[in-house]
Formats: C-alpha cells, structure tokens, sequence
C-alpha cells in the first residue's frame, strides 16, 4: 500500500545491503519500507552490521531471493511518499511482470494520459523504492532502456538479470539427455 503524507525520518530505521547493481540504502518506518536507493561504496564499515528489525530482514531476504532468481515480486509492505500522479505511476509499475518490460509511452496508456509519456519518465525517476517498485521495466519505445536514477547499467544489469532467469526457467531441464525411442525392440 502505498501513501502520499510525508513523514519525519526521525523515526526512520537503515541499513545496507551489497547487491549486483551496487551498494543500496533500505529505509523504513512504521513497519514498512520507504525507501531503496543506490548509495556511495564508501560506507563506514561499523554501519554495515546486519539489521536487527523485522522489516529490513524480510527486505533483505526477498531481495537476495530477486537476485537469486527465486522471486517474482516482493510481499514487504511499502510506503512511499510522492504526488497523487506518481503514485498512481508507481502502482501501474507493480504490475509489470517480472521479466518484462513496458515503454514509458505504454504506461503512459494503460493511465489513459497518452500524452504523458515524459510525465511517467519523471515519476520512474522519482521513484523512492528502487527495485521493489520496479521501474527499471520501463523502456524507451524504440527499445532502447532510457534514463534509470541508479544509473542505466544499473538499469541493464536488473533487465539481463530478469531475463536471464526467465530463461533459466524456461529451458527445458537435461536437454542434453537423450530419451530412449519407445518403438525400438
């Protein structure tokens, strides 16, 4: 569920987690997760413990899960802060399907504003909780991948990851094995 009120991040708990795109930042507050991004390697090593709350270890375990390849979509509940629009962007996002992409245009669309096509460009960027929101699914409509906050490798890497998996999965086990003719006597 996702809301639009700002909050004091007073209240708000962090931690660190390397993945394959780089070092990320999960906040959270109130049970919920408010915030991933892409931060800086430089992290003073005494703040890269393991989290000792609930929410940042289930954040934690779906996502080694998504970079593991064994999960589709995040259950942890979300919280993030942005305008009516963005939101209502940010929802359509969650319902691209893991491995596939959509262009802005297409977004655009499917939230009967077609002429929004940069509109949804600014909300994916503005997006606050990479990855679990994921508009790193949204492309140009040329096919090329388009702009990414953490960065368009970032961008590429999470695309090749997704796709490499489905893949994986689609991929018949033991191809190589040949299965004996039944017809032979």
């Amino acid at each position: 569920e996702m809301h639009k009120e700002a909050f004091d991040m007073s209240d708000a708990i962090r931690c660190f987690y390397k993945s394959p795109i780089g070092l990320l930042a999960i906040t959270a507050r109130d049970e919920k997760i408010t915030n991933i991004c892409v931060v800086e390697e430089n992290i003073p090593p005494h703040r890269l413990g393991s989290p000792q709350v609930c929410i940042l270890k289930d954040a934690i375990r779906e996502l080694d899960e998504y970079f593991a390849g064994s999960r589709r979509e995040f259950t942890v509940p979300l919280h993030a802060s942005g305008t009516a629009f963005e939101l209502h962007v940010w929802k359509e996002l969650k319902s691209i399907p893991y491995g596939q992409t959509k262009s802005y245009q297409a977004v655009a669309e499917q939230l009967n504003k077609p002429t929004a096509s940069r509109a949804i460009g600014q909300a994916n960027h503005r997006n606050p909780i990479l990855i679990m929101i994921p508009c790193h699914r949204v492309i140009r409509k040329d096919g090329t991948v388009g702009g990414y906050a953490a960065g368009s490798r970032q961008k590429q890497l999470l695309l090749k990851l997704e796709s490499a998996f489905m893949k994986a999965e689609e991929s018949p086990k033991n191809a190589d094995v040949i299965a004996p003719a039944n017809d032979i006597t």
